[in-house]
C-alpha cells in the first residue's frame, strides 16, 4: 500500500528526511533557518523561534525516527486504530502503554518498541489522542493564534513573546489537499464534530476551549481546506497581569471597578484580537464576590470564582419543520432576567441581543459586554444600524466604553493597550461623550494619573455614583484611591493568578463592608 493510499503512513509523510551520521532519519532537520531567538520544550518536542531577515520562523523539532522506526510506527498505529476498544478510545492515554505493548507483541517487534518506548509513546499519543502534525502548536501555551490558509503553504502562528515578528511561519505544511482535510477532520473530531461538503463552514470548540473556524474544501475557500484556531489561555489572565504589562493603569481599573460596583453598564470596544474578552474577564473578577452573576456567551471563555454564577451558552442547530431548535444570545439574555442576577455579562454583542441587554440594564442589573469596533463613534453608528437598531434614548443607559487595540511599540513589538475610557453622559434631548482616560503613545502612559484629577471632571456618571452611595466629592476621591492602591498592592505582592486576585478582592470587600 502506498503512502497516498495508507492514511497512517500519509500522517507521517510530512516529516523531513535528513541524514545524521551515516543513518537517514525521519523527523525535522537540525539546521534552524535564520538567527535563533528562543528555544523551549513542548512536552518531548522542542520549539525554536528564529528571525530570518524580515521573516519569523517557528521550527518544531520532534523525536527523530529511523526509516525502520517509521515503518514500525506505521504498522503499530494501524494495528491500534483497528483494535483499540471503545472504552479505551474515549481516553486513549488511560491504557496507552499497555495497548501499545500488546500491539507490538502481536506484530512481533516488542523488543524494538521497548528500547525506544518514549519515542513510540509520543507519536502514538500524538495520533490517537492529540492533533497529529498540529499537536505541538495546539499544546504550546505561547501561541495565541494558528492559521492554515491552504495546502502547500506553511501554517503560521502568532506568538505571545515575539509579537514584533507578526505572523510567524512554521515548518508544519500540509503537502496536499487530502493531507489538509485529514488533519482538519482529526482536529474537529477532538471537538465532537466534523466538516462536510454540505456544511463547509464549521465553528467548533476544543475540550480546552480553543476556538476553531474551518473552511472545508473549495466550495467557500479558493485555496481549499483552511482553518484558524484562536487559542484559549490555560490559566485566565488576572487584572494584575494587565497592570504589570501596562495594558491598563491602576487608576483606570479603580474607576471601572467603581462603575461596576454601582451596577453601571460597561462596554469593552476593540477589533479582533485586541484583548476584549481577557479585559472583560479581569473586570468581572472585581465584582463583589457575594453578587449573583450570569454570563452569556457563544463560546464559554469567561472564568469567574463567584459562587453564585449562572453560566449560559447559546445553541446552534437545525430547524425541524416550523420549529427552531436554536437558542440565541437574545433568548438567553431574556431568560437571564428570570434568574435575578446582580450582573449580566454577555461575551460579545453582534445583533438584537444588545437591545435585550440594555433592557436588562434598565431594570437595575449591572451589565458588561464587548463589541467589535475601533472607536466609540463607530460603536454608536453600528448600534444605530441593522441588525442592532438601538434607539438613541436607549444608548443613554450605557455608562462607559473602554476602547482597546494592539499598538506597535519600540523594536516593532506589538502590545495591547486600553486607548481610552469614555463616559456617556445623558443630557436633555441627547447625550455627551466625555473622554475620562487617554493613552499617550509616545510616553506609553495613561492620563489622568490621580484620583483628584478624575473627580474634578464632575461627570454625570461620577455624580450618579455619589448619589447612589451617598458620598461627597471627598469620599468619592478616597474610594477611587483605595481601589487603585489595592490594585497596586496586588501587583506588588505578585498575585498573578485568578484565584489569588479573587481572594484578595474578597478580603477587600470583607474589610470595607464587613462581609
Amino acid at each position: 500500500m502506498s503512502a497516498k493510499e495508507d492514511p497512517v503512513r500519509r500522517a507521517l509523510s510530512g516529516f523531513s528526511l535528513y541524514t545524521l551520521g551515516n543513518e537517514q532519519r525521519w523527523g525535522n532537520p537540525i539546521a534552524i533557518p535564520g538567527k535563533e531567538i528562543e528555544r523551549y520544550e513542548v512536552g518531548p518536542a522542542s520549539v525554536v523561534i528564529a528571525n530570518e531577515g524580515d521573516i519569523g520562523r517557528y521550527t518544531v523539532i520532534e523525536p527523530a525516527l529511523t526509516e525502520r522506526e517509521r515503518e514500525r510506527l506505521s504498522r503499530l498505529l494501524d494495528h491500534l486504530f483497528m483494535s483499540i476498544s471503545p472504552e479505551d478510545a474515549t481516553d486513549p492515554s488511560k491504557r496507552l502503554i499497555p495497548n501499545m505493548v500488546e500491539a507490538a507483541r502481536s506484530l512481533g517487534f516488542l523488543d524494538e518498541v521497548t528500547r525506544s518506548l518514549q519515542k513510540y509513546e509520543y507519536y502514538v499519543k500524538r495520533e490517537l489522542k492529540g492533533y497529529g502534525r498540529l499537536d505541538v502548536l495546539m499544546n504550546d501555551f505561547n501561541i495565541e493564534d494558528i492559521k492554515c490558509t491552504g495546502h502547500g503553504k506553511a501554517v503560521v502562528v502568532l506568538h505571545k513573546n515575539h509579537s514584533e515578528l507578526g505572523w510567524v511561519r512554521t515548518n508544519v505544511v500540509f503537502p496536499t489537499e487530502e493531507d489538509a482535510q485529514e488533519s482538519t477532520q482529526k482536529m474537529l473530531q477532538r471537538c465532537g464534530t466534523m466538516a462536510t461538503n454540505a456544511m463547509p463552514i464549521v465553528d467548533a470548540r476544543t475540550p480546552t476551549n480553543d476556538r476553531i473556524a474551518v473552511r472545508w474544501s473549495t466550495d467557500v475557500s479558493m485555496t481549499g481546506t483552511a482553518f484558524t484556531v484562536r487559542k484559549f489561555p490555560a490559566e485566565p489572565i488576572p487584572i494584575t497581569t494587565l497592570v504589570e504589562l501596562n495594558t491598563v493603569s491602576p487608576l483606570m481599573v479603580a474607576y471601572l471597578w467603581l462603575m461596576l460596583e454601582a451596577r453601571g453598564f460597561l462596554m469593552v470596544v476593540g477589533p479582533t484580537s485586541a484583548g476584549k474578552t481577557t479585559f472583560m474577564n479581569t473586570l468581572a473578577s472585581l465584582i463583589n464576590p457575594n453578587s449573583a452573576v450570569c454570563t452569556i456567551e457563544d463560546n464559554p471563555e469567561i472564568r469567574l470564582s463567584h459562587e453564585v454564577w449562572d453560566q449560559l451558552t447559546s445553541r446552534h442547530s437545525y430547524s425541524i419543520g416550523q420549529t427552531s431548535l436554536e437558542i440565541t444570545l437574545q433568548d438567553l439574555v431574556k431568560h437571564s432576567l428570570r434568574l435575578t442576577p446582580d450582573f449580566v455579562i454577555v461575551g460579545e454583542v453582534r445583533g438584537e441581543e444588545v437591545a435585550a441587554l440594555i433592557n436588562s440594564a434598565a431594570s437595575g442589573h449591572g451589565a458588561l459586554t464587548s463589541i467589535h469596533s475601533d472607536s466609540v463613534q463607530n460603536v454608536m453608528i453600528r448600534m444605530s444600524a441593522p441588525p442592532m437598531l438601538v434607539p438613541a434614548g436607549n444608548m443613554m443607559l450605557i455608562w462607559a466604553f473602554a476602547v482597546m487595540n494592539r499598538v506597535r511599540r519600540e523594536h516593532g513589538r506589538v502590545v495591547r493597550r486600553v486607548l481610552s475610557v469614555t463616559e456617556l453622559d445623558p443630557k436633555q434631548g441627547g447625550f455627551d461623550l466625555k473622554e475620562m482616560f487617554t493613552y499617550d503613545m509616545a510616553q506609553d502612559t495613561f492620563s489622568p494619573s490621580t484620583p483628584e484629577e478624575l473627580v474634578r471632571m464632575k461627570t454625570e456618571r461620577l455624580q450618579q455614583v455619589m448619589r447612589l452611595f451617598g458620598w461627597d466629592e471627598g469620599r468619592l476621591e478616597t474610594e477611587i484611591g483605595e481601589r487603585a492602591r489595592h490594585v497596586e498592592t496586588m501587583v506588588a505582592r505578585k498575585l498573578f493568578t485568578l484565584n489569588e486576585v479573587a481572594e484578595s478582592v474578597r478580603k477587600f470587600y470583607a474589610r470595607k463592608y464587613g462581609l
